[in-house]
């Protein structure tokens, strides 16, 4: 479950920084 709370808070910060850099996505990614 902690795995997954994590993988939710990365796509959280992911999107939360796409509109700021476009490196946001690569987060995302990588969070996946």
């Amino acid at each position: 479950m902690r795995l997954v709370r994590t993988d939710r808070a990365g796509i959280v910060i992911g999107r939360a920084l796409t509109p700021l850099v476009n490196r946001g996505d690569a987060l995302v990614h990588i969070a996946q």
